[in-house]
């Protein structure tokens, strides 16, 4: 669970930091390149398409992403969703002054029970949220998408996948003694294993892409598997 002032927590330690919105950039023109290597495609150019941004640390990222779908489709609808209040806010004020045009709606609720209509989500995108969730929340997480994606619809996410007592031990020492600490957040550590067998568990299909942020941090694209 985050903390009570998480926003501004993140913001005075990591978002503040001017190589924050150089790696979501990056992350977000490598996932473009990790689609086009699979037969997982999002069609962005498609009508009344949509995007959601599924966990935002504030501003900066909730920006970044918008002006990331706006490249590929002007009109394209795009959601803002994230379980802290002052994350979407300050995403909603930005964002209304920097894309005064763009149809960008927003969402203060848990991801796990959206709010958000069964299959009108063409494309979700988030950033090392599942840490936040545990095992149980993940699985809950991605019943969630598989309801609100739409027929070929998919997803991109990083998130981290231990696979060794080394790995677990940095994480431990590193990520989750920084979250504890600094962000006054309680985080929960994931095996690269218990994520695919969740995926696949809710029928879908991914690709690990690469790497990202540190060894254990993977890059996944996925859709829905057919049937």
């Amino acid at each position: 669970m985050i903390s009570e002032d998480f926003y501004k927590r993140y913001s005075l330690f990591l978002s503040s930091n001017p190589l924050f919105p150089r790696y979501i950039r990056w992350v977000y023109e490598k996932t473009v390149k990790d689609f086009e290597r699979t037969d997982i495609l999002p069609s962005f150019t498609k009508e009344n398409f949509t995007a959601l941004l599924c966990g935002t640390c504030g501003e900066i990222t909730s920006g970044i992403f918008v002006d990331h779908i706006l490249k590929f489709n002007s009109r394209g609808r795009i959601i803002i969703l994230d379980y802290g209040e002052a994350q979407v806010n300050h995403s909603k004020v930005y964002i209304s002054t920097k894309f005064p045009d763009a149809d960008v709606s927003y969402i203060v609720a848990d991801a796990r029970q959206s709010g958000i209509p069964n299959a009108s989500v063409d494309f979700i995108d988030t950033d090392f949220m599942f840490e936040y969730l545990d095992e149980q929340s993940l699985d809950q997480l991605f019943v969630e998408w598989k309801r609100i994606l739409a027929p070929g619809g998919c997803v991109a996410f990083r998130a981290f996948g231990t696979g060794s007592w080394f790995s677990e031990l940095i994480y431990r020492l590193f990520i989750k003694s920084f979250c504890k600490l600094i962000l006054k957040s309680d985080i929960y550590s994931h095996t690269l294993v218990s994520i695919e067998e969740t995926m696949k568990k809710n029928g879908f299909e991914y690709f690990i892409a690469g790497k990202a942020f540190l060894p254990f941090g993977y890059r996944f694209v996925a859709k829905i598997k057919n049937t």
